[in-house]
């Protein structure tokens, strides 16, 4: 079936208000809509995903195409192939870029570490995180920090919704060439400190099945030695702590104490002769079951 046959498929081209509109249609006058349903009409289940999604960031730049569909677009299938049991609910296409908002029974941290596989095993190139000086790094080769293939760079993001399935998108622009542009990942330990005078923060690998999640996030704060974090991940905080605390012990922080499981401080006396203690905390996110508030603190003791 190619798009625009069968009475599945409808070609929107109206303002992103438009979305915002269905919504309120849809849970107001549904026995209208019903009735009385028009091509304009975007369905309910469909704008939520949208805007669960992200809003804004799944639509991309300019005003898109919004194609309600159950099949991957033309121009991505051979390029990609979806995780067992998926369901595609719409595609929105602009100029430079394809959306493709879905559902699946696997849980988020699955979803993502079935499209790293997919597109590993299509060979295309793992790219490199941009900000690198983050505490909390996305890992390498993972769909967090995307990959690039076919003419196509690709990201995927997953979220766990209500009735025990999770929606994602997967993200598609095009890019003519792969090369990355390098970029350094620094080390565990800082060998400066910032420009208040206060140690850098370690730097932490995230879980490769995690995202990296503003949606997560209500009240983020940033600062050169109290630094948070908002991950969607199914991985408890007592994992995460065990997650990264390996890496800490592996750089040569020694484990001082850890409380409830979820909170943990090391400390390592850096270049300067001072002792750096860091306390890491992983807490559940007060927006979705998926969501987690990673924090990192440092302080330190002149010699």
């Amino acid at each position: 079936m190619t798009r625009g046959e069968g009475p599945r498929t409808r070609t929107l081209h109206k303002p992103m208000k438009r979305l915002l509109t269905a919504v309120a249609l849809s849970a107001s006058l549904a026995p209208v809509a019903a009735a009385q349903s028009t091509p304009d009409l975007i369905p309910r289940d469909v704008v939520l995903a949208i805007l669960r999604l992200g809003g804004s960031q799944v639509m991309g730049q300019g005003e898109p195409a919004i194609f309600v569909s159950d099949h991957l677009p033309d121009n991505l299938v051979n390029k990609v192939t979806l995780p067992p049991g998926a369901h595609v609910m719409a595609t929105l296409e602009s100029w430079s870029s394809t959306d493709v908002i879905g559902t699946a029974t696997a849980s988020p941290d699955s979803v993502r570490s079935w499209f790293t596989a997919e597109f590993v095993r299509r060979k295309y190139e793992a790219q490199d995180y941009p900000n690198h000086r983050l505490p909390f790094r996305p890992a390498d080769g993972s769909v967090n920090t995307g990959f690039c293939g076919a003419g196509t760079f690709f990201t995927v993001s997953s979220l766990g919704a209500r009735a025990g399935k999770t929606e994602w998108v997967l993200h598609a622009r095009q890019r003519p060439s792969c090369d990355p542009t390098p970029v350094g990942i620094g080390s565990v330990m800082g060998a400066s400190v910032s420009s208040s005078g206060a140690p850098l923060l370690p730097l932490l690998v995230n879980p490769k099945s995690s995202e990296v999640a503003q949606r997560c996030d209500s009240r983020y704060t940033g600062g050169a030695s109290n630094t948070q974090a908002a991950l969607s991940t199914t991985a408890t905080p007592e994992q995460l702590m065990t997650h990264y605390g390996k890496q800490l012990d592996s750089a040569g922080w020694k484990r001082e104490s850890v409380s409830t499981g979820v909170v943990g401080t090391w400390v390592r006396r850096d270049s300067t002769g001072r002792d750096v203690r860091v306390q890491v905390t992983a807490l559940p996110g007060v927006i979705g079951v998926d969501c987690r508030l990673l924090t990192m603190t440092t302080t330190s003791v002149q010699p």
